[in-house]
Formats: C-alpha cells, sequence, structure tokens
C-alpha cells in the first residue's frame, strides 16, 4: 500500500523507466511561446542590440551556474538533467491505469499459470511493472519483490526531489547576479558620462 501511495503523490515511474520518449506539446509550445512573446516585444520596441548584453548573460548565466556547483555535488547536477527532460514529456499512464493492468495480468496468471506472466514481461513498456513480473517469474516472494521495487520508488523519488532542490536553489541566484549586473552597468554607464548634471 505504502508503494502505491507514493506512486500516487507525483512519483513518475513511468517517465525514468522508459515508457514514453515522446515531448508533450503543451509544455513545449508554453515554453517557445513565452520566449517568441519577449523576443517580439523587444524588437518591436526599436533597437534590439540595446536589450542584448553578452556581458550581462555572462554575469547572470555564469553566476548561477558556478554558485551551483558551489552548492551541489556535480554529479547531483549532471543528474538534474534527466528531470528537466522529464518535464517536457508526456504524462504517462495515470496510478488506476496500472492498477487495472496489473490486476488483469492477475486475472490471466489464475488461468493461464507463469507462461502468461512470461509472455507479458516483453509486452510491459514500463521498466518497472517489467522488474516486478521479471521477480515474480524468478520466483522472488512478495516480501522481497515489495522491497525491492519499494526501494527503487525511494530511490527515484530522491534523484528527483534533489533536482527540483537545484532548479529552485539556481532560480533563486538568478535575479541576486542580474542585480548585480544592474549595478555594475550602472557603475560603467557612471564612469562614462562626463558632465553629472545630465543624470536624472
Amino acid at each position: 500500500m505504502a508503494t502505491a501511495a507514493k506512486a500516487s503523490q507525483g512519483v513518475d515511474f513511468g517517465s525514468e523507466a522508459g515508457s514514453d520518449s515522446g515531448l508533450d506539446t503543451g509544455t513545449l509550445l508554453g515554453v517557445v511561446a513565452g520566449i517568441g512573446l519577449i523576443v517580439i516585444a523587444v524588437i518591436r520596441g526599436g533597437d534590439a542590440d540595446v536589450f542584448v548584453n553578452m556581458n550581462a548573460v555572462l554575469i547572470v548565466l555564469g553566476g548561477m551556474v558556478s554558485t551551483s556547483f558551489i552548492a551541489f555535488q556535480s554529479s547531483k547536477i549532471l543528474e538534474m538533467i534527466p528531470v528537466v527532460i522529464n518535464a517536457f514529456r508526456p504524462d504517462v499512464m495515470k496510478p488506476v491505469d496500472y492498477i487495472d493492468q496489473i490486476m488483469s495480468l492477475a486475472s490471466k496468471y489464475r488461468s493461464g499459470g507463469m507462461k502468461v506472466l512470461e509472455n507479458a514481461e516483453a509486452k510491459v513498456d514500463n521498466r518497472f511493472l517489467k522488474n516486478g513480473i521479471a521477480m515474480i517469474v524468478d520466483g522472488y516472494n512478495g516480501r522481497e519483490i515489495y522491497a525491492v521495487l519499494d526501494h527503487e520508488i525511494n530511490s527515484l523519488s530522491e534523484r528527483h526531489n534533489a533536482g527540483q532542490k537545484i532548479l529552485r536553489f539556481a532560480g533563486v541566484q538568478a535575479p541576486v547576479f542580474g542585480m548585480a549586473g544592474t549595478l555594475i552597468g550602472l557603475i560603467q554607464m557612471l564612469m562614462h558620462i562626463d558632465n553629472p548634471s545630465t543624470i536624472g
């Protein structure tokens, strides 16, 4: 029951377990539309070069990345990449759909025996469910299967939470370095103003 509860709390073992490799068009369109609208607004505002400052980009991105590597282990940051990719994948089957699939397999097992599970193992796309079926076929008892699958869910949840923590940290650091870049830009601007009376 604990395993099913964790699955229903948003642990997406489908995406990382290899059940779907497509893209979520809604998320992708949202990102493209957001960036596109900003670009259009900048272009319509006149001189787009005014809004493009590579020094500012280096300060914000460089600062955000460097502080992330300082705060977290490099291996954890690399593990975050699949978490970001998962955000662009479509939703996998709902927990109730997996329950229906498992109930169907159990019903067929009662009538067809172990051969049914051996055949089903090759047809199941979800790696998590496939592992469970394989352990049944290999003769593991219920307690052993529960322990292994529960550990797999906990490990997956920890990886996802670690990736989310890194992204939240980077999201906090970006505005900080953005403000630092603004102050640096103001200092550089003031250094090139010959007549202070023109300020304001």
